[in-house]
């Protein structure tokens, strides 16, 4: 390290941040490997809150030599400018360059709160304190990130915690109480060590997780709507008052890939947190997992699947087939109905059924007998994604599977995105075709990144436009 690197250093530790940058700008201007120093620099620029200059010197260190660094500065400096996806990106690339390093799963994980993303940040939180244990910032933090997720107990968890380490810390002590006192009688049932949240799921937590979905404000209201009565229902017979029969079976139209099934899951345990059923799971099923193919084998395949169901939900998708067929095929869909009409009969009090599939088809299906019409009475009409949304579900998806989108990429996907859409409104409308076309695009990437000779981990996860371009689903357009 040269004497002028060496001052610049000294500099910054002292806080003497312009002195600092004099420095670092001297060894740019007359040496012939200045990455570090425009890393050094820009970190200087960052604690003035320069934060566009930040952005420039880290890109100029990052063309000359990538280092997680410099990604890690970038990441900070966007933040600042408040361009979270972009912090997102450049920290989850730093994540990649030296994932042993918590440094940057605790950055990542704040922007993912401000994104209101609780989940991915409880993830980072939760990667931070494997990596370091100590890291008492990460479980306060965390413990914040799970009270807006509403799973209190994780949060008390991490209070005690905390407490254990930092017993003179200012509001812990409320804090606790506070969140104690919200549990009640849950708060001795919960093991203290306990962070399986299916073991503790409340109400509150799955609406918070409901809420977490990409799109769907319909769905959303139309589901707050439906606890709303059933609480309220409750409410009235804890008080001695008339309640009238509910029925909670379902109706869900739409097209496919609009998120049925997966708010079919999130309904299961919302029923089972009202109480309403005694498991909570989900069984799913099509025509083929209900009809047989001889007279009288149909009934027990329904009655089997029922037997499974029980406790839970019954999910038919595509369910207006039962009556679409003619002749014998379509007698055996009709047993199938009228088997499951009288498990609907026999076992309401811990079974619902949701039956879901294109609206006029649905409409049709419900109308071809008075038994199904009276037993579901409520629909929920899923819409397509809007391009926005669509967009955030490829973005989620290239996170998740430890992907990233370079600029190029991010604008083109963009771009395809409105042209898939205006092209081919029912075949994309959807988070399916979102989940085909990533599928298609990680294809193409594997196939331009094994010619490289030598391709680093930041080659392995970038995504440049020429994957996209490259997937069968452009080139059959174009």
């Amino acid at each position: 390290m040269s004497e002028v690197m060496s001052q610049g250093i000294e500099e910054f530790k002292a806080q003497n941040y312009a002195e600092a940058i004099e420095s670092f700008t001297t060894i740019i201007k007359t040496e012939s490997e200045p990455s570090e120093a425009y890393s050094w620099r820009a970190w200087s620029y960052y604690q003035q809150e320069e934060y566009t200059q930040t952005i420039l010197d880290c890109t100029e260190s990052i063309n000359l030599n990538s280092s997680d660094f410099a990604y890690w500065v970038r990441g900070k400096a966007y933040e600042g400018l408040g361009e979270l996806q972009a912090a997102i990106a450049d920290f989850t690339t730093s994540i990649v360059l030296s994932p042993s390093d918590a440094t940057s799963y605790f950055p990542r994980a704040f922007v993912w709160e401000k994104l209101g993303r609780f989940d991915q940040a409880i993830a980072d939180y939760t990667t931070t304190l494997e990596l370091d244990p100590g890291n008492t910032h990460a479980l306060g933090f965390r413990a914040f990130a799970y009270q807006e997720f509403s799973m209190d107990a994780e949060a008390l968890t991490d209070l005690l915690q905390l407490r254990d380490i930092e017993p003179e810390r200012d509001g812990l002590d409320e804090q606790i109480q506070a969140i104690q006192d919200r549990l009640g009688d849950r708060y001795q049932s919960v093991p203290a060590e306990s962070t399986n949240s299916e073991a503790v799921e409340t109400l509150e937590s799955l609406l918070t997780k409901l809420d977490q979905l990409t799109g769907l404000p319909n769905v959303k209201a139309e589901v707050k709507k439906l606890v709303n009565l059933v609480r309220v229902q409750q409410l009235r017979r804890e008080r001695g008052l008339a309640t009238p029969p509910l029925s909670m079976h379902l109706v869900f139209t739409g097209n496919p890939g609009t998120g049925k099934t997966t708010v079919a899951r999130l309904i299961s345990r919302i029923y089972k947190a009202l109480g309403l059923l005694s498991k909570g799971h989900l069984v799913e099923v099509d025509r083929s997992g209900l009809v047989a193919g001889f007279v009288g084998q149909t009934a027990l395949k329904v009655t089997d699947v029922v037997t499974k169901a029980k406790g839970g939900i019954l999910f038919i998708d595509e369910a207006y087939t039962l009556v679409a067929a003619s002749g014998s095929n379509g007698d055996f869909g009709q047993e199938a109905i009228d088997t499951l009409l009288k498990s609907m009969e026999d076992y309401r009090d811990d079974f619902v059924v949701i039956v879901a599939g294109y609206p006029e088809q649905m409409t049709a299906f419900l109308t071809s007998n008075p038994g199904l019409k009276s037993r579901f009475n409520k629909y929920v009409a899923f819409e397509d994604y809007t391009i926005n949304e669509l967009c955030e579900i490829l973005d989620n998806l290239c996170i998740s599977s430890g992907y990233f989108m370079n600029e190029s990429a991010t604008y083109y996907s963009v771009e395809l995105m409105h042209d898939l859409v205006n092209r081919c409104p029912t075949t994309f409308g959807n988070a399916r075709g979102v989940r085909n076309l990533f599928e298609q695009v990680i294809s193409a990437q594997a196939s331009r990144v094994i010619e490289l000779e030598d391709p680093s981990e930041i080659d392995l996860c970038t995504l440049d436009a020429a994957d996209f371009i490259a997937t069968p689903l452009v080139l059959a357009a174009s």
